[in-house]
């Protein structure tokens, strides 16, 4: 009802340039929620997105506690396909870390955020949880997948990069380039898969990391026969979301009101970091976190 509309959700703040936001919305022909639930699935990346050479990589020398570069990143999501999942409630939802060994021994950690109900922070490298996937229902088959930039990334230490992000400067967000296909790419058409490129080039042969997600969750049905699950341990946080749906659905039905109306969505970062013997994960982008701490103290001018 209109008097019980809430104010628009500011997720990006004053810190970013409108030049450098990005937006891109693609249809997808199944329920959203299974959508959802490849973005709470950080044992996915170790296999869906992955190009076959990147199991060869070798690690780099900022396999150490600290922020990991994007070649190491991949090398700790090939070599271990198995992470620990760790989950965290929070005032818009949760938090959950797929934690896993470095090549060296060290704990490394991926951090996402839930922001109920549709909403996810995919971490990026370099760090700076800027990268936001909203699933929005169509009608029960169909949803709008929708992906936005809401942060600059951080060039991670260092005041001097964060203020330079802080303030646009140097962030650089173009359009995704133009599809080749004829077509959107969808069931009817095989997602245009190259199954000579899934011998030699990925592992699945299709071009897209969204068409890849697609591909999925789409080929489950339109609505996927729960019944038939076998839910494992890396499936903690999809099981916290649906539990968090579920109840919000019947809290509403006996009139109280849903979680993570109002409060300040512009705070919100996922995170990925290699931890040092001790660290908390749950501290990562967080304002209790020294990085981010360190972006507010800096000067703006």
């Amino acid at each position: 009802p209109p008097e019980k509309m809430r104010p628009f959700r500011d997720f990006i703040g004053p810190n970013l340039d409108p030049s450098q936001y990005r937006a891109v919305k693609i249809v997808s022909d199944c329920n959203w929620v299974q959508g959802l639930e490849g973005n709470l699935d950080t044992a996915h990346i170790s296999f869906l997105h992955r190009n076959l050479s990147e199991f060869r990589l070798e690690p780099d020398e900022s396999d150490r506690p600290g922020y990991p570069t994007d070649r190491m990143s991949t090398v700790i999501r090939a070599r271990d396909q198995s992470p620990r999942i760790e989950v965290e409630e929070t005032w818009y939802g949760f938090r959950y870390a797929g934690v896993r060994t470095t090549p060296a021994g060290h704990t490394h950690v991926r951090v996402t955020d839930f922001i109920l109900p549709f909403m996810c922070y995919i971490s990026t490298v370099p760090v700076g949880g800027d990268s936001c996937l909203m699933m929005v229902p169509i009608d029960d088959d169909h949803f709008f997948r929708m992906s936005f930039a809401t942060k600059p990334a951080v060039k991670a230490p260092g005041a001097a990069a964060f203020a330079a992000s802080a303030q646009g400067v140097g962030v650089n967000r173009p359009p995704p380039p133009p599809s080749p296909f004829p077509e959107r790419q969808s069931l009817k058409n095989d997602y245009f898969i190259d199954r000579e490129a899934q011998k030699t080039v990925s592992y699945t042969g299709i071009r897209g990391i969204a068409q890849q997600d697609m591909a999925v969750t789409e080929s489950m049905g339109p609505i996927f026969d729960r019944t038939r699950e076998h839910l494992g341990s890396t499936d903690a946080a999809i099981i916290k979301m649906r539990r968090m749906l579920i109840k919000a659905a019947k809290d509403l039905a006996n009139g109280i009101e849903p979680p993570a109306l109002e409060g300040p969505f512009h705070e919100i970062r996922s995170a990925e970091k290699i931890l040092a013997p001790g660290e908390d994960w749950r501290l990562l982008g967080t304002p209790a976190d020294p990085l981010l701490a360190e972006l507010k103290a800096a000067p703006t001018s």
